[in-house]
């Protein structure tokens, strides 16, 4: 399995977590972060919820975009700190291939932004994010 960035102390907090890459018709959903950076739509699985089940709410939630998860694409490993809280993470991701099937009237938590190519990796809040991403796109 991919993994990226390095364990940043010595307590490390597991996450689990799950992405979706969607193409919707104006090109792939991307969340823009503070700061300026991009994340893919997604965020942590909730107790009970599978990968699929997560990124499917997360959608919502975060872009108001309404998606069909299709499957686990690829998995990887990402080690980060929080800037907020200073604690030290290792977050095992799920990337979720999903068909578009619409929006939702509303506002998302996020502003959501849209591409058809891959744009650098210093652009992306976690390494792995674009890594899943250029696979998507064939970069």
């Amino acid at each position: 399995m991919q993994s990226f960035g390095a364990p940043g102390g010595d307590s490390l907090i597991d996450r689990p977590a799950a992405y979706a890459l969607v193409r919707a018709p104006e090109g792939v959903a991307l969340v823009l972060a503070r700061g300026g950076k991009y994340f893919l739509p997604g965020g942590g699985i909730e107790i009970g919820e599978s990968p699929l089940d997560a990124v499917a709410r997360e959608l919502v939630e975060e872009c108001r975009i309404l998606a069909a998860p299709v499957c686990v694409e690829a998995e990887a490993v990402q080690f980060f700190t929080a800037a907020s809280t200073a604690e030290h993470y290792r977050s095992h991701m799920s990337f979720v291939r999903c068909e578009f099937l619409g929006r939702q009237a509303g506002q998302g938590e996020h502003a959501t932004r849209y591409v058809c190519e891959l744009p650098s990796a210093s652009s992306f809040v976690h390494e792995a994010h674009f890594w899943a991403l250029a696979r998507l796109l064939g970069g």
